[in-house]
């Protein structure tokens, strides 16, 4: 992105900062850490020129937003650097160890090793003929890569017989993988169900940030995916998984890895994720193709005058209730997408909403910031005298909103675990009588 030839692009992105958020993870952290010199530090001060401090980490059990730069987090914790996983006593890559260790893998359950063909690699005929735990094997396989140059083709060679022999000796369904035959999904809805299951039963952590990472891994290492072999550390295989979560959870990912494209378009799939992959030529594209109109609160509501020309995408009628969702010819002010139109008890609500499956749906403190203030520029003071936003009314987890009163229109706007804004039609404010 600093090259010369990619300004074209680098500007674009900077005028959109204006709109939308661009975010950073732990996992761009460790891919930089990778590079020993100080030239990571200038990596990092130039994202800081399109993230900010929209840095997304994972804690405990769910995703988490700090306002830290990609500096100031570097700076927050030791960073493990490629292989050092192994060989580490922290409790992260102990941890890991430990999992690892209590994972049994005996190739002779899957493969006739009696017949190992006589181009198989020399190194790898104790890890195929012995019983190994993931541990070992892992070890074995970063041996071999960290000894890799141009001319040593061992480890390509070894990836290359073990998806051969994935697709000839059936391992698939014998490892509870189904809707596989090798070499393309046949039947993708049995493939997804049972490729989870399969990850589920073996991980040794639950959770859906761990299971994804790995399930992400298993797609390069049982060769369902087949990358192009090459020289890659363990962490570098953990952060693909981790880039691929983290934007789970927004609207894009851009990549030009075209290995990570493939394992993240069907892990999204196989996870009904909406977040489009784009390479950086197509996001450019899609950047330029942006509409003006769309940053606009007039243009928003006039849309409902428009309604009975949207596509509807969703409706459910009962005796006196309705429930119809109809999609926006964008994304408005950088978030809404979809108009609902609900009736009941005699009563009709409007409102627009977000219609997007991600992994989650946490709204960062600054779009909430950012759409709060646009409202407000727009419809002025709320009834309740309610101005812009101050980060204050988060403190105590329950936000009061906004309410305006537009002519005979009342506008609520909320956050209901995403940003709601409703639209109705009032009743005439009463008049004083006089005498």
């Amino acid at each position: 992105m600093e090259k010369p030839e990619n300004k074209g692009l680098y500007d674009l992105i900077l005028a959109d900062t204006e709109d939308n958020y661009y975010c950073f993870s732990e996992a761009h952290i460790q891919d930089l850490v990778q590079d020993k010199t100080d030239h990571k530090l200038a990596d990092m001060a130039f994202m800081e020129t399109i993230v900010a401090n929209n840095c997304w980490t994972h804690d405990k059990e769910s995703m988490d937003v700090r306002f830290r730069t990609p500096n100031q987090y570097y700076r927050d914790f030791h960073w493990n650097v490629g292989t050092d996983i192994m060989t580490s006593d922290d409790a992260i890559s102990t941890t890991i160890r430990e999992a690892f260790r209590t994972i049994p893998l005996n190739w002779n359950q899957f493969l006739d090793t009696s017949q190992l063909p006589a181009d198989f690699p020399e190194d790898m005929r104790a890890v195929i003929l012995e019983p190994f735990t993931m541990l070992d094997f892992m070890e074995a396989m970063l041996n071999m890569s960290e000894a890799l140059s141009v001319e040593q083709l061992r480890f390509k060679q070894l990836l290359q017989y073990l998806h051969r022999s994935m697709g000839e000796y059936a391992l698939f369904e014998k490892m509870g993988i189904y809707g596989y035959n090798g070499k393309e999904i046949t039947d993708f809805e049995a493939f997804a169900e049972s490729f989870k299951k399969m990850v589920y039963e073996r991980s040794t952590q639950k959770d859906l940030y761990n299971l994804f990472i790995e399930m992400q891994h298993s797609l390069d290492f049982f060769g369902i995916v087949k990358g192009k072999p090459k020289k890659q550390k363990f962490m570098s295989l953990l952060n693909d998984g981790k880039h691929a979560y983290y934007a789970g959870h927004a609207h894009i990912l851009v990549t030009r890895d075209t290995d990570m494209i493939a394992k993240t378009e069907l892990m999204y799939k196989i996870w009904d994720i909406a977040t489009m992959v784009m390479t950086p030529q197509q996001f450019g594209e899609h950047l330029a193709k942006k509409k003006p109109e769309f940053n606009s609160v007039a243009e928003l509501f006039a849309q409902f005058n428009h309604a009975p020309k949207l596509p509807t995408f969703y409706e459910k009628y009962d005796l006196d209730e309705a429930f119809i969702q109809k999609a926006l010819p964008g994304t408005y002010l950088g978030y809404f997408n979809t108009l609902t139109i609900a009736t009941a008890g005699g009563h009709t609500y409007n409102y627009f909403i977000q219609n997007f499956p991600k992994i989650g749906s946490p709204i960062l403190t600054v779009e909430l910031e950012r759409m709060v203030n646009i409202l407000v520029e727009y419809f002025g003071t709320d009834e309740l005298k309610n101005n812009k936003f101050d980060r204050k009314e988060l403190e105590n987890g329950n936000w009061k909103g906004r309410e305006w009163r537009v002519g005979e229109m009342g506008i609520i706007f909320q956050l209901k675990k995403e940003m709601i804004l409703y639209f109705f039609k009032t009743e005439p404010k009463k008049q004083k009588a006089t005498e």
